[in-house]
């Protein structure tokens, strides 16, 4: 388990770790434990949680502090009444969400200061792990007031209730967030989150709110996996609706902008916008740049083959054959490009050769 974390939402423990929640009244003895990127940190006493860090002060009496999203287990022993915290931090490790959720609801009731944040944070993914969404906005909006930083690592993606009456009370709870947030991070994310719940719930009113997603910027505090997922999704259904130019401007403001981790798949995306709108030669060589950077600059990234694709086809459209055939040729030599794309490259070298024979 990895939490909270954009990539990962939970993940299996080695067994030691497991050993250790079961063994609390050992770990009560000697401190706080923490797990960190594999690693077991022992005798080390937690003191504090703030925009998404854990902090810990070490036997020697030193100080760090951590990513949340890099903390995958904590055995709590140097305070008392946490034994709702660690219960549900062992039975999420056992991946047993629905019981965490109610552990961290208890944790959360009895909690005070930090500890409170954190089995807040800690809830929010037990119940999105658990797969109920209204559990799990409710609670997640509690976070964004506090640190809307770690609230976008946290972007519930929990499928909706089969229930309507649950959904609309979710949609309902953020909407009045909304009205009563001020501009800033807390009211962008919400906003992401509003949307998205919108789409994946079938309701209407998902393609206006798309719409001031895809034009309102996204702060630099919340660009997450998560919160770019999101965007990027909403920037898709602009650029089917044929609002491609205002789509493309908001695409390259997150360029200019966003950590490099992310630029793989907004250059993807703005290659597919300006190929899909281009009619002249110059135009589908410009929409293959984009395509192109993604191979240059991330040669190991799970893209490369797609950007070889979208450049082959812009080459191809733009009529010049040779570049295109060598493009999607070693579109197909990528071991890790998908069996879509692959399949497509296929396809366009038999277009391509049945139109040269």
């Amino acid at each position: 388990m990895k939490l909270p974390s954009g990539r990962h939402l939970q993940s299996v423990l080695p067994a030691a770790a497991l050993a250790c929640a079961v063994g609390l009244g050992h770990a009560a003895a000697r401190g706080d434990e923490i797990h960190v990127n594999g690693k077991t940190l022992q005798r080390v006493q937690v003191i504090g949680y703030a925009h998404g860090d854990v902090e810990i002060r070490t036997a020697t009496g030193e100080q760090d502090k951590f990513p949340l999203s890099d903390v995958e287990f904590i055995v709590l022993g140097s305070v008392t009444g946490v034994a709702d915290f660690n219960q549900a931090e062992e039975l999420m490790v056992k991946r047993e969400a629905g019981q965490a959720v109610e552990r961290y609801e208890r944790a959360v009731r009895a909690a005070r200061g930090f500890w409170a944040s954190m089995a807040r944070v800690r809830l929010v993914m037990a119940a999105d792990a658990a797969g109920d969404l209204e559990k799990a906005v409710r609670v997640w909006l509690d976070v964004v007031a506090e640190d809307p930083h770690t609230a976008a690592e946290l972007v519930p993606q929990a499928p909706p209730s089969p229930r309507s009456q649950a959904n609309e009370r979710t949609q309902k709870r953020l909407e009045k967030a909304l009205a009563e947030q001020s501009p800033g991070a807390a009211q962008a994310v919400t906003t992401l989150v509003y949307y998205d719940v919108l789409k994946r719930t079938g309701d209407p009113a998902a393609a206006v709110a798309g719409e001031q997603v895809a034009d309102s910027p996204l702060p630099l505090e919340v660009m997450t996996a998560r919160t770019v997922a999101v965007k990027l999704s909403a920037l898709r259904a602009e650029i089917d609706a044929q609002r491609t130019a205002a789509a493309l401007k908001s695409l390259d403001t997150m360029i200019a902008v966003a950590p490099m981790e992310f630029l793989p798949d907004i250059l993807i995306l703005k290659a597919q916008a300006l190929l899909a709108t281009a009619q002249r030669e110059q135009e589908f060589l410009q929409a293959a740049l984009p395509a192109m950077r993604v191979v240059i600059h991330f040669p190991n990234n799970p893209l490369v083959g797609e950007g070889l694709l979208l450049a082959g086809e812009a080459h191809a459209r733009a009529g010049r054959q040779a570049d295109a055939e060598r493009l999607l040729q070693e579109c197909l030599r990528r071991g890790n490009a998908p069996e879509r794309v692959l399949e497509q490259a296929r396809s366009e070298l038999a277009r391509m050769s049945a139109a040269g024979s």
